[in-house]
């Protein structure tokens, strides 16, 4: 026990296991309790030792239920000491004295009710220590078992030898959710709180790298899918290469895997949802050779007619960066047409760059089936990792309030002549909102663990199956009562940079061939004072002019020839008539007319084979409202995604209207500090915000920037 003056902590539980009411005196803690689908009640948390004393404090953990102390087993686990307790009575009050911890040392307890006195002693087949004994080390059991906790072995200990936890204690796999309606914004959202999550334990690497494998891993789903059918999608995971059903959608990669390690797929989804009660996350372990494969089966509804999406995310676990994104085009029809749809090939990486693999990560995958949309989060940062859940409903208005709200706030502070005065207050409203947006889209434990290293993180990695249409960059972190530093924290300002998973990641373009298009529109109410000052800026830093095409074949014509950068800098507006889609507004365009306009889905025809194979370019498209995508059932609008999808290696768009001048010194700023001073797009981005945020102006947060942090414009 802890010293006089530091008394030793004091977890205590009141009530039944299933709730949650926990008092903590001097630590940390999160907590939730769980009912499993077999007769044993867990609840599990994570405590720090952050107000011991030193290293002589042992963790007290009691609770007011003296009858059941026969029942109950307490494991707990620090790095890869994983230990067993009972409990003993005192003065009426079951208690079990927990190791010693030293400050700032993590520990995760696991609380077990067993249904009978006979199964709490076979607990774990071996004998249990008495009251106040320490029992002997055990090694790390295996990573899908015991609440979530999932790290390797250590190097030399077999998986299971010792102490092997039961298989009832593996958690459940994650279920579809039922869908709840979520309020689209006004000055802050109001929604549902989400069920919080077991918060998992902290990811601790083994000292020695894992010797990884090569794997072969496919998924399959029918080409056609009837509205309202089910249908399974097939995932296998082998050694030996796989043969396709026909008949068939299907996408594969040969991916490097850790065999201790479970892999983890998860499926997100556009157009199909997953049926009552099937999980969207399913854990496989790699087979001998020669084996069957390993396979699981997602039962998926069709929702929405036309091409839908299905991305097969495959993971291990602690690293968030997917080690492949398979992705297939299913079709869903109404009649139930046995036409197949055209299938995309595989594009997932067969490997993982360490680097961008260990940079803070905002995860954020997305389920969209008849317009309703949940988002699955998760943050991790070092060794610290936190989840989230929302349900956001109805998306395309969602997303329509959201941005009307931040083009009501740059009208409001448009009036306002004092720069400084502009500026502070642009800044307030923006900040007030976008603090709203946390609230809203994070959840506790994402925004406890972001606020948590915000002083330290300066490029988090934005990864997503499809979610490119809400502001992240405006998201404004919320202080705790009490801890306000007086400073911004929006995620640009933490470095928020955003990369779709199964598109290119290239760590060098090369610019040899640039196409810079800034028109002189032939309308005179069209032309802008400060454009030509973006091409300027990039030509400074390229060996020869851009080609600077004026007309819709021109700019088709270059596309197809491919290019390795592509700069636009005038309007773009999205086109309310059907296909509803993103149009670029070219020099011959006027109000009205149909003519002088390229569009995305231009983009999509215009990519050739032999484009996408040979480039993996930049394109920045300086224009008002084209750096997201419009939410629909299959994620098929907008130039972010049409360029994405179609090889782009980086992709800049503006998510909303910006004011000349500091369009064109963001541009400005950003080519001088990618080519002039050679820094990584991380880096440069980061200057041209803060470059746009002393004009004080909205236009620094309004640029999305997809890319792989580290990546560097070269003209060699």
């Amino acid at each position: 026990m802890g010293d006089a003056a530091t008394p030793a902590p004091v977890v205590r539980l009141s009530g039944a296991l299933s709730l949650t009411a926990i008092s903590v005196e001097g630590i940390d803690r999160r907590a939730e309790a769980r009912r499993l689908a077999v007769p044993v009640a867990r609840l599990i948390f994570t405590v720090t030792a952050s107000a011991l004393g030193d290293g002589d404090s042992v963790l007290r953990l009691s609770f007011p239920r003296p009858g059941e102390r026969a029942l109950l087993r307490v494991v707990c686990r620090r790095g890869t000491r994983v230990t067993v307790h009972r409990l003993r009575v005192d003065d009426q009050t079951v208690t079990a004295d927990l190791p010693a911890m030293t400050t700032g040392e993590i520990a995760v307890l696991s609380l077990l009710r067993f249904p009978t006195v006979i199964a709490a002693a076979a607990f774990g087949r071996v004998p249990l220590p008495g009251a106040g004994q320490m029992p002997p080390r055990l090694p790390l059991p295996r990573p899908d078992r015991i609440g979530g906790l999932r790290s390797a072995p250590p190097p030399g200990v077999p998986d299971g030898d010792g102490l092997e936890m039961p298989r009832f204690l593996e958690p459940p796999e994650e279920a579809a959710p039922a869908p709840v309606e979520m309020a689209p914004p006004e000055e802050a959202f109001e929604s549902a709180p989400p069920p919080v999550p077991v918060p998992p334990a902290p990811h601790t690497e083994t000292p020695q790298t894992p010797v990884r494998e090569p794997a072969h891993i496919d998924a399959e789903v029918p080409a056609s899918i009837p509205v309202e059918r089910e249908v399974p999608l097939v995932v296998r995971l082998s050694r030996d290469r796989l043969e396709a059903t026909p008949g068939r959608a299907r996408d594969d990669a040969v991916i490097p895997v850790d065999p201790t390690r479970p892999v983890i797929v998860t499926v997100a989804l556009r157009g199909i949802r997953l049926a009552e009660g099937a999980h969207r996350t399913r854990r496989l372990r790699l087979p001998d050779a020669g084996a069957a494969p390993a396979t699981a089966t997602f039962r998926l509804i069709g929702v929405d007619a036309g091409e839908a999406d299905v991305s097969v995310i495959v993971r291990q676990e602690p690293v968030e960066l997917p080690l492949a994104t398979l992705r297939l085009r299913p079709t869903v029809t109404a009649q139930g047409s046995a036409d197949a749809a055209p299938l995309v090939a595989a594009t997932a990486a067969s490997a993982r760059p360490a680097q961008v693999a260990e940079l803070p990560t905002l995860r954020v995958d997305e389920e969209l089936a008849g317009g309703r949309s949940v988002l699955h989060i998760a943050a991790v940062i070092g060794q610290e990792r936190a989840e989230g859940r929302v349900e956001i409903g109805d998306k395309a208005a969602f997303v329509d309030r959201v941005y009307a709200r931040l083009q009501g706030i740059a009208s409001r502070v448009e009036a306002i002549r004092d720069a400084e005065t502009r500026r502070a207050e642009t800044e307030r409203l923006v900040r007030r909102y976008g603090q709203a947006l946390a609230d809203s889209l994070l959840g506790p434990d994402v925004r406890a663990l972001l606020w948590r290293h915000r002083a330290e993180v300066t490029s988090l990695l934005l990864q997503t199956s499809a979610e490119i249409d809400l502001p992240w960059e405006v998201v404004h972190l919320r202080p705790p009562e009490g801890e306000d530093d007086g400073r911004t924290h929006f995620l640009a300002d933490l470095g928020l940079l955003r990369w779709v998973y199964d598109t290119a990641r290239p760590r060098r373009i090369a610019v040899h061939s640039a196409v810079a298009l800034c028109p002189e529109y032939e309308d005179k109410s069209l032309r802008l004072a400060r454009t030509a000052e973006e091409v300027a800026a990039l030509r400074t830093h390229l060996a020869g002019d851009p080609v600077s095409p004026i007309g819709v074949p021109e700019v088709r014509s270059c596309v197809q020839n491919g290019f390795d950068l592509l700069h636009f800098a005038g309007h773009g507006r999205w086109s309310d008539a059907e296909p509803i889609g993103q149009q670029l507004l070219l020099a011959a365009f006027s109000p009205g007319a149909a003519e002088g306009v390229y569009a995305d889905r231009d983009v999509r025809a215009d990519l050739t084979t032999a484009s996408r194979a040979s480039h993996a370019p930049l394109v920045f498209l300086s224009a008002c409202d084209v750096g997201r995508l419009r939410s629909g059932a299959t994620g098929t609008g907008g130039f972010a995604e049409a360029f994405l999808r179609g090889g782009a290696g980086a992709f800049i768009g503006c998510g909303w209207a910006v004011r000349d001048d500091v369009a064109s010194e963001f541009v400005r700023v950003f080519y001088d500090a990618a080519f002039g001073a050679d820094l990584d797009l991380a880096a440069a981005t980061r200057q041209a915000r803060d470059a746009a945020r002393r004009a004080g102006d909205l236009s620094g947060l309004a640029y999305a920037v997809f890319a792989d942090p580290r990546t560097h414009l070269t003209t060699t």
